[in-house]
């Protein structure tokens, strides 16, 4: 037995495909290497799958923990302890083996009778070209035990892609360190480095490691003081065992280490990190300045590394937090989650002034200083900051229905955008569509409100007044809500009060024809039925105050994404009613959408009593509240970003 190739698996049954495959398709003799799939005590069909894999291959192994562990190290332990192999490769669930791999490092390492042998590997990330990564510059067989030691941890990640003897495991108890959260493969490889004589490199990939972040956060999504903790460990771990080969850890691979930590912090921190903790952070910073200073770094990273050296705690806390940039035209849809995404972000606003207009030295400003580019509506913005944003950087953009008519979401560079975000299931689809957009990118975040600070009234009167806010354009149904407050006023006396800008407020309304037609035939409409002193116009409000004078607020449109004003209804104890616009019965619950204006009619005049108003009003009120509010945006805003 030559080799065996040991995979940890937890919870994998939805990604272990490619994986399986892969090992279906290596190209050595079955006889000559075994597969041992070890189950960290999955909860979900993982188990059962591997075992009904591994029937059909003879050479295939299934270990199963008893309970879990919480990390993959353990079950690599385990998998060596019950290995065969003269050699061992550990390979992660949801990464490939490349089918030649193992059989040219297996080559090398008779050839040069190895101990190790690394080699180089393609990484794929979500909607980006495969990339070739870890390959090792100028690794010589005839360089010095030492010096191949310093350029493997120098140009490598630790990210598996190792053939090891196995008797050199065992003989020098190396085992992967269970009781790390992150950075246990760093020990490993440093453990194995140094008690390793041969040490090879095949400059050639062995896997192909996925790179994809899905909803399911794992270790690398998150970062606390737990995970820098651990990292703190590992460093000192690697600095003395590196020590021993006359090298330095931290000299060699420090200020990679310390970026990507960084970088982690900024998007996943979790405001835990102490003070006692940021002093032992500072000390290691500190007392490697002289080479940390050295080494070129992104201005970001360089002042949070300043501000660790300085040991300056409150500041460290307030760099820290991951710079979010807003940037779009007529930001009133996310305005008033600013404040409380400020509580998690340092925020900036870019305020573009048309569709395609801004500052554009402005903008470069923003852009150099922001970790994460919002982009509010898929317009202009979103074109010129995919086109200008650094690779670092995150891109999301926020889309509303309007932009279906524009050309932006044909212009923009949908590679360099990490995730759109749709106010609704309908929109999303639509979109999807009509740019083509790969739906593994796209999101569905509701627009929001802020329920618990709408005002309500219990005043009986409310039953007979409507709203409607916006009358513009034609699409928004302006002339139905007319036809509906007639036919009611055959019942009783009702007024309908209508919030917003006229047609007179916009020109490119009124100088539409088809548009001032429409708005002519309604002003009619109001003197034809005797309605002028029915129908008040109130320009904007603040519809968290108005509204609870209105016990129904209309929502008569064409089209629609979300439509929030019957949720502000809602909020503020009243009701909103429906015409069945596309996509309304995902949005809102079917007890208030109606087929056409008279059923809404025969519903409004059942609920002229206030005790059965109210008791109708709940489930809305309800709805909203559980799944509109707006602290419930922000944790989806928070979620996206730390997916991306």
């Amino acid at each position: 037995m030559k080799l065996s190739i040991v995979v940890p698996c937890y919870n994998a049954e939805t990604k272990i495909g490619p994986c399986i495959e892969s090992l279906e398709k290596i190209s050595l003799p079955a006889e000559s290497f075994e597969v041992l799939f070890v189950d960290d005590f999955s909860t979900d069909g993982t188990l059962a799958l591997l075992e009904n894999r591994s029937k059909s291959h003879p050479n295939w192994r299934v270990e199963a923990l008893a309970a879990n562990s919480g990390s993959p190290s353990r079950p690599r332990n385990v998998g060596t302890s019950k290995a065969e192999g003269e050699y061992v490769f550990f390979l992660d669930c949801d990464d490939e083996i490349l089918p030649d791999a193992l059989g040219r490092q297996l080559e090398l390492a008779a050839t040069e009778d190895s101990d190790i042998v690394r080699a180089s590997l393609y990484t794929v990330e979500r909607g980006k070209q495969p990339q070739l990564l870890n390959r090792v510059r100028n690794f010589k067989y005839t360089d010095s035990r030492t010096d191949k030691i310093a350029k493997i941890v120098r140009d490598q990640s630790t990210t598996n892609s190792s053939l090891i003897r196995r008797s050199l495991l065992l003989d020098n108890g190396i085992i992967w360190p269970e009781h790390l959260h992150m950075g246990e493969d760093t020990v490993f490889l440093n453990n194995v480095l140094s008690a390793a004589i041969n040490i090879s490199y095949l400059d050639e990939p062995a896997i192909v490691y996925h790179k994809t972040i899905g909803f399911i956060r794992s270790a690398t999504q998150q970062y606390g003081a737990r995970e820098l903790a651990s990292h703190l460990e590992v460093w000192e771990s690697a600095e003395l065992t590196l020590s021993q080969a006359g090298l330095s850890y931290m000299a060699i691979r420090g200020h990679v280490a310390l970026r990507v930590a960084l970088e982690s912090i900024y998007r996943f921190n979790r405001g835990d990190i102490d003070a006692g903790l940021f002093s032992k952070l500072s000390r290691l910073v500190h007392s490697n300045w002289e080479s940390l200073g050295e080494r070129t770094f992104r201005p970001r990273i360089r002042e949070t590394l300043e501000i660790i050296n300085a040991g300056d705690y409150e500041l460290f806390q307030q760099n820290i937090k991951q710079r979010l940039l807003i940037a779009g035209m007529d930001l009133k849809f996310i305005s008033p989650a600013i404040p409380s995404l400020r509580e998690h972000y340092d925020v900036r606003l870019d305020e573009w002034t048309g569709h395609d207009a801004h500052d554009e030295t402005q903008s470069r400003d923003h852009l150099e200083w922001a970790d994460v580019i919002f982009c509010e509506w898929l317009l202009g913005n979103a074109v010129w900051y995919a086109n200008h944003k650094k690779a670092h950087q995150q891109l999301i953009v926020r889309m509303h229905r309007f932009e279906l008519n524009a050309r932006f979401g044909h212009e923009v560079d949908q590679s360099k955008v990490d995730c759109f975000i749709s106010v609704s299931l309908h929109t999303s689809e639509d979109m999807i569509r009509t740019f083509g957009m790969d739906r593994t990118k796209v999101r569905i975040i509701p627009n929001y409100l802020d329920v618990k600070n709408y005002k309500s009234t219990d005043d009986p009167a409310k039953t007979t007044r409507l709203a409607m806010v916006g009358m513009l354009p034609k699409l928004k149904g302006y002339h139905r809500a007319l036809e509906l407050l007639s036919y009611l006023n055959v019942h009783g006396d009702f007024s309908l009060t209508v919030f917003g800008k006229g047609p007179l407020d916009l020109p490119w309304v009124y100088k539409n024809p088809v548009e001032r037609a429409y708005y002519e035939s309604c002003a009619q409409y109001i003197v034809d039925h005797n309605l002028s002193e029915k129908v008040t116009f109130s320009g904007w409000v603040d519809t968290k105050e108005a509204l609870a004078d209105f016990g129904f607020v209309l929502s008569l449109s064409d089209l629609e994404s979300f439509h929030v004003a019957p949720a502000e209804g809602f909020a503020a104890g009243n009701q909103g009613v429906f015409l069945p616009w596309h996509g309304v019965d995902y949005v809102y619950p079917e007890d208030y959408i109606f087929e056409d204006i008279f059923g809404i009619r025969d519903y409004i005049l059942n609920n002229q009593d206030l005790e059965v108003f109210k008791k109708n009003a709940e489930l809305g009120r309800r709805f909203v509240s559980e799944r509109y509010s707006l602290e419930s945006f922000v944790s989806l805003v928070q979620e996206v970003l730390e997916e991306v």
